[in-house]
């Protein structure tokens, strides 16, 4: 109850004029979509309504048609435009838009205070007579959640496995949490403590990060009290968590400046895989660097593979969640078809395990469905953000990706239904619940 009221605090506590961690939570939780689609329900044909989110800010200037709301200039040029129609397909004269976006770095210009003009990437804009609008601005990064916060706290579930991993193959560890009750039984099995990420860096040679955004990992690397503050010269940072290539590569240069190696190892399996020491690693960087670090990826994980140079593991990690969400949901489906059609679930699983359908998520998660926990120890969150890495390398490469757009919609519904924090397996409860039918089975574990 005490957590729970400290927590409520600090949240409060981050709010003021110009940023409201409550909606945050409130939209981690899904309560916001939640209460959106009951308060404006929509008929056949009409456009789903969405959230205001946590940077929203009422006033925004009204702008003239064709105006551009970037203010400082910076980032790569666009062009929006479009057309506001009635279900009737009729125009809708005078409708009103309002538009906010982050910057090309992700940043909204309220988390910025200082460095972006007030009012930067936003504007109302009005519909003409025949409906359309169309504005400049620029081409956005993608929006990673805010996580300097309590809420952004809830994230995270990867690394202590990873570290257990290593204490438990006799490395000599250093390790640094925002919540020192993840570091406990890491403690007591002989890891040491440190107070930051420079004090880490200054005990060790090596650095290794598993965080949940980008910006975490940059705030991590680069803060007053950050890893290239202690880590010396010809020192190693290893970056676990799952990035994009141009982070990776720009966070890479930043460390290369201060005389530091980077080698990227992002993961992949599940977390139950981390926690017994046999997850996939795949690393990006020079050869060198992958050599000397083998062994502790060895304790790791027991596939290690490189992909090439910085950049390239986080590419081909991405396509695999990508390929995992999609599996996910089709073993949803199939069971459910299974269930409609008289076959036991138990028999339909093995039958299917047995089969040329088969797939490593109907293995794992396909069984923590069946029991009803869901628990694969990752969440909506998460997944939403990896699917849209998956887009965004889609877009830039040029190949069209159908079935994981179709993926990231249906993980967003079912965020918006069951909160941010929900396992990702939760997403086949969005079957469940319109069929008014559960998939349980007995037999099968609470978590792998």
């Amino acid at each position: 109850w005490m957590q729970a009221i400290q927590f409520l605090t600090r949240t409060g506590q981050m709010c003021n004029e110009w940023r409201q961690e409550f909606i945050l939570l409130s939209d981690v939780l899904g309560v916001s979509m939640l209460v959106d689609a009951i308060n404006n329900r929509k008929p056949s044909g009409a456009s789903e309504s969405t959230v205001l989110g946590p940077f929203h800010v009422m006033d925004a200037p009204e702008q003239p048609m064709g105006a551009n709301i970037c203010l400082d200039g910076k980032g790569e040029d666009m062009v929006i435009r479009g057309r506001i129609l009635d279900t009737e397909g009729r125009p809708i004269t005078n409708a009103v838009i309002d538009v906010w976006q982050a910057n090309d770095e992700g940043f909204y210009d309220v988390q910025q205070k200082g460095i972006q003009p007030d009012f930067n990437l936003r504007g109302i804009f009005r519909t003409g007579d025949d409906g359309t609008y169309w504005f400049r601005a620029v081409k956005p990064k993608y929006y990673p959640i805010p996580d300097d916060g309590p809420v952004g706290q809830l994230l995270g579930h990867l690394g202590r496995h990873l570290a257990g991993s290593l204490v438990r193959d006799g490395f000599d560890v250093t390790v640094h949490d925002l919540d020192p009750g993840n570091a406990k039984d890491l403690l007591a099995n002989g890891a040491r403590w440190a107070d930051d990420p420079q004090a880490v860096a200054q005990a060790v040679d090596a650095v290794i990060t598993c965080l949940p955004s980008p910006r975490v990992s940059e705030r991590v690397l680069t803060g007053e009290r950050g890893i290239l503050a202690g880590l010396k010269p010809g020192g190693t940072w290893i970056e676990m968590s799952t990035l994009d290539e141009q982070e990776v590569l720009r966070l890479g240069k930043i460390a290369a400046d201060r005389g530091v190696r980077m080698l990227e190892a992002p993961v992949t399996g599940g977390v139950h895989l981390a926690a017994s020491g046999e997850i996939t690693v795949i690393t990006g960087g020079d050869a060198d660097l992958h050599a000397l670090h083998l062994p502790a990826f060895e304790a790791m994980g027991n596939r290690i593979f490189r992909a090439g140079p910085l950049g390239k593991a986080s590419v081909i990690k991405v396509i695999t969640n990508m390929l995992a969400f999609i599996h996910l949901i089709a073993t949803g489906e199939a069971l459910m078809l299974a269930k409609k059609g008289g076959i036991d679930l138990t028999d339909a699983f093995n039958i299917i395990k047995a089969s040329s359908g088969n797939s490593f998520v109907h293995e794992t998660e396909g069984q923590v469905i069946l029991n009803g926990s869901y628990n694969i120890n990752f969440t909506m969150d998460l997944a939403v953000k990896d699917l849209g890495f998956a887009l965004g390398f889609g877009r830039e490469f040029g190949v069209p990706l159908d079935l994981a757009s179709h993926a990231l919609q249906t993980f967003i519904r079912a965020r918006s239904t069951y909160g941010g924090d929900a396992w990702s397996s939760q997403v086949v409860k969005l079957l469940e619940d319109a069929t008014g039918t559960d998939l349980r089975a007995p037999g099968f574990p609470a978590e792998l």
